[in-house]
């Protein structure tokens, strides 16, 4: 448990006669064993600022340990009934609790910011093949017109919107690796890229290439040879 003082400034002899009372209720059956130091230092003996650590006997009576804890703090604090406390009491759990609550939200905003990406990404593949197909609507008329089919026309333009994608992918992923690496050097964070985030950039960039390349490879597909010969 770690209590955070919110109130006036308590000073070192209040709260080492809270610890000394948490170790008496201890004693007596009481869910609390101190394991920290007076307010103001850590085990240690350096500075933390206002905090008491302790710690449960067992992990089944953490709620009686903070109930036992709060009720000593409220009279060493000198607070009424129905007075607020100037204090607080945060458990193991309740600490983890907000970890895993903060990740996962960075991790929704990740996922959002990808999410984004894939699909400006993906209408530039579509606006590139837009192009492509309309600066090569004779190649095409003349492909189909010595025996080209359209699945032909088709596959060829889905696999070049494709490699456009996996191309744009594999230098993304190369960056990405790379500022990782730059992180995991500089700040010492325990950064690891994993083999399956790897496969899934592959996966998600073939599926962008399909998906944003499949109408302008369909429309180079059905145009007619003869109008294609023509164009200008």
């Amino acid at each position: 448990m770690h209590r955070h003082s919110t109130g006036q400034p308590v000073d070192t002899s209040v709260d080492t006669t809270a610890l000394h009372r948490a170790r008496q209720a201890r004693k007596r059956g009481a869910a609390t064993q101190a394991s920290g130091c007076a307010t103001g230092t850590n085990q240690c003996g350096r500075r933390t600022g206002q905090s008491i650590y302790a710690s449960a006997i067992t992990e089944e009576i953490t709620p009686l340990a903070i109930k036992d804890v709060t009720a000593i703090l409220r009279t060493d604090h000198k607070l009424r009934d129905g007075e607020d406390d100037d204090f607080s009491i945060r458990s193991q759990e309740e600490i983890s609790s907000m970890m895993t609550s903060t990740m996962s939200m960075l991790t929704l905003l990740l996922a959002c910011v990808a999410g984004i990406s894939l699909v400006v990404g993906g209408i530039g593949i579509m606006n590139i093949m837009y192009v492509s197909v309309t600066e090569r609507t004779r190649e095409i008329g003349l492909r189909m017109s010595v025996g080209a089919r359209g699945v032909d026309i088709l596959s060829q333009f889905l696999i070049e919107a494709i490699l456009i994608s996996v191309t744009g992918g594999v230098i993304g992923m190369l960056l990405g690796i790379a500022a990782s690496l730059a992180v995991k050097t500089l700040a010492g964070w325990p950064i690891s890229v994993q083999a399956w985030t790897v496969l899934l950039s592959f996966v998600l960039c073939t599926i962008t290439g399909v998906f944003f390349g499949w109408y302008p490879a369909k429309k180079a597909a059905n145009l007619d040879p003869i109008e294609a010969i023509r164009y200008e």
